[in-house]
């Protein structure tokens, strides 16, 4: 028996070393697959964003190519445009066709102020007209410079008519003389502008096709931009009129029936109502170019509506009366995700859940937790579970505010699989934290400000936004109170306002009202604030959760937009995003006075003054304060400029929905053309989408 236990016990031995052998080559194995699978992840991590990289550069190889094909289009246009009008200025030159008797008259209405020194040229520009039966209309708004003798003379023609009345501005000067007109046909000449003979001769003529409605010539100008050209003769685009205007009134014609069938001039407007007027006019059937030299441009004058009138604010109104709703928006149900709701102190929410609104989006909100300082919600407001607010209002998709907050609900987020858009502001930004939103699988847009956004950009998933105001509470004010500074904002330590309170006793014959937000999990800090404010003995006022619409009136006042923060670095500071209130205060007028920083500088350039330090920041107040009218005027009219071309809440957002109608389409196309609550997509279709333009 003993050799036999013996042969088992050096077989069950080997078997032994055969299992430590085997364990010691399968002991790394797993450090081995983790490290196989690490490097997969890596692998795939890298060509995903090889080809995000890839992708956004077709992109932009894919828009400078059509780039390009337009400006080549463009230039063969052109071309063809010139060669017209020599051949129409060759034509004149050799002759005008006899005007008959029976050829409608033409009605030339003409506004004028305080233009006596130049009106005579353009009097007798119409005097020189080959044809010969028209009449001017002269609508003199509230002149007092009524000392040019040679005028009186000019005036005798039978043909002419002056209306003096008092100042109502340019748009109803014009809607004025529409009224007395008894032509068939409207043309418009401004008193510092000059037409060329032939002009309504050759207008007039190009009216015998009955299908003809309105008709524009060439003109003479070195003020239009032109890069180094002097003629403004473009061929008619309706695409390109809605994004500006490229027609002179000055070379206009038009058949009088269009003011009856779409109306006037826009009185609301202070600038731009030739846009607007030529936008209607040409809606349903497009113009006849004329290729004839029409009118010079007489420009020079410092008085001129293009000078002293603002011009954001009015090419903002048009654009709306154009944009058209999206079809698939009102079908859209999105659910906010929020920290808190409504926060006072984060007005923005609301500008843009209006801003939706108006475009017909269903939203609700979602929020973790009630504000500190309340205002009254204008959708419904979800707390408890985010996965109940979900199940109850059936989103097709979940929007996010500030991409720190939400991370706790990733679970959630995964448990739908819902498509996400996120936005980014400052106070929370960093590279890092964007990094980990963009893992998330279920992002589809994520919005930054433009100081946010990558240098090379290769993730095709990140949109730039700009801050918004409300359009609806923030308009321009021309009857600024330059003795009014106004800093408006949270009641944070970030905030600086402490800055305001010395501020105002360097400068005291300025007004300083600060109108302060208590905020979520720093109640206790307006103490310490109203502390700081009685122990400094400033004449500055102070002011708690001031309801929103009387913080536009403020605002709405005050010349001076003080903007205080501790800069990042400093202990207290935090990064900077685009604060909203200076958008507001740009949108009224005001000029800003912020902290010297690159962030701030791109964002407000010349619509404000930076400081420094306390001295530069009183010289500055002490400075604008004493201005005179003329030199605060054009600070003035940048402001509004500024910010209704970059920060108007319809055009900030309007990208925003075409985003989540394009998203909404695809989770229902990927999901069987199946809504969140089981029916069919409704008006959610690729042709709705491209409504938005």
């Amino acid at each position: 028996m003993a050799p036999i236990i013996g042969g088992i016990k050096r077989r069950v031995e080997k078997l032994r070393d055969k299992v430590r052998r085997l364990d010691q080559r399968i002991a790394p194995l797993p450090g081995e697959v983790q490290r196989l699978k690490a490097e997969l992840q890596s692998v795939s991590s890298a060509m995903q964003g090889k080809s995000r990289e890839l992708e956004a550069s077709l992109l932009a190889l894919q828009q400078e190519a059509k780039s390009l094909r337009r400006d080549n289009a463009r230039l063969s246009e052109q071309s063809v445009l010139l060669e017209r009008l020599l051949i129409g200025v060759s034509g004149a030159a050799v002759g005008t066709s006899h005007v008959s008797s029976s050829n409608p008259v033409v009605s030339v209405i003409m506004p004028t102020r305080q233009r006596a020194h130049v009106l005579g040229r353009a009097v007798r520009s119409v005097l020189s007209q080959t044809f010969r039966q028209w009449e001017l209309i002269i609508v003199d708004d509230g002149s007092d410079d009524h000392g040019d003798p040679s005028l009186a003379t000019l005036f005798t023609d039978p043909r002419i008519f002056v209306h003096p009345r008092p100042f109502e501005g340019a748009a109803s000067a014009r809607n004025f003389g529409l009224q007395r007109a008894r032509g068939e046909l409207i043309a418009y000449l401004d008193s510092d502008c000059a037409w060329f003979p032939g002009f309504l001769a050759a207008a007039v003529n190009a009216f015998a096709d009955d299908s003809v409605d309105l008709v524009y010539g060439a003109l003479v100008t070195s003020e239009h931009g032109l890069n180094g050209r002097r003629t403004l003769f473009d061929r008619f685009d309706r695409a390109g009129l809605l994004r500006g205007n490229f027609i002179d009134l000055n070379v206009v014609v038009h058949r009088r029936v269009l003011v009856g069938r779409y109306g006037g001039f826009d009185e609301s407007l202070t600038r731009l109502m030739d846009w607007d007027l030529l936008l209607r006019y040409t809606a349903d059937r497009a113009p006849l170019e004329l290729p004839v030299i029409a009118a010079e441009y007489g420009g020079g004058l410092k008085d001129r509506i293009t000078r002293i009138a603002t011009l954001g604010d009015n090419a903002f109104k048009i654009r709306q009366k154009w944009q058209t709703i999206p079809a698939v928006a009102k079908d859209l149900r999105v659910l906010y995700v929020i920290w808190h709701y409504p926060q006072l102190s984060e007005t923005y929410i609301e500008t843009e859940i209006r801003g939706m609104l108006r475009w017909g989006v269903t939203v609700e909100v979602w929020c973790e937790t009630g504000p500190a300082a309340s205002y009254p919600p204008s959708v419904p407001v979800h707390r408890g579970s985010l996965a109940e607010a979900i199940e109850k209002v059936r989103p097709h998709l979940l929007h996010i505010h500030w991409i720190t907050f939400g991370r706790e609900q990733i679970e959630t987020f995964a448990r739908f699989g819902l498509p996400i858009t996120a936005r980014a502001h400052g106070f929370e930004f960093s590279a890092a934290a964007m990094n980990r939103i963009l893992e998330w699988p279920w992002l589809r847009r994520l919005y930054l400000f433009p100081h946010q956004v990558p240098a090379d950009r290769p993730d095709p998933r990140i949109r730039m936004i700009r801050s918004a105001f409300d359009s609806r509470l923030f308009a321009p004010n021309a009857r600024k109170n330059r003795h009014l500074a106004v800093r408006t904002g949270a009641a944070l330590p970030s905030k600086d306002l402490q800055f305001c309170f010395e501020l105002a006793k360097r400068v005291p014959d300025v007004r300083f009202v600060v109108a302060a937000v208590t905020c979520k999990k720093a109640e206790g800090y307006v103490d310490r604030l109203k502390e700081d404010w009685a122990d400094s003995g400033t004449p500055c006022e102070l002011m708690f959760d001031v309801p929103r619409e009387e913080i536009a009136k403020l605002v709405g006042q005050a010349g001076i937009y003080l903007h205080t923060l501790h800069p990042p670095g400093h202990p207290k500071g935090t990064a900077i995003g685009m604060p909203v209130s200076i958008a507001e205060a740009m949108a009224t007028g005001a000029h800003v006075l912020f902290r010297d920083l690159p962030e701030l500088r791109g964002y407000v350039e010349d619509a404000g003054t930076p400081y420094t330090d306390m001295d530069s920041a009183a010289e500055a107040v002490a400075r604008i304060a004493g201005m005179a009218d003329d030199a605060w005027r054009p600070l003035y009219i940048r402001s509004v400029d500024r910010a209704f071309s970059l920060h108007a809440d319809a055009d900030v957002y309007r990208p925003v929905v075409k985003d989540w109608c394009e998203i909404a389409f695809a989770a229902i196309g990927a999901a069987g053309a199946q809504t969140p609550d089981g029916g069919t997509g409704s008006n959610m279709t690729a042709e709705g989408i491209s409504m938005v333009g």
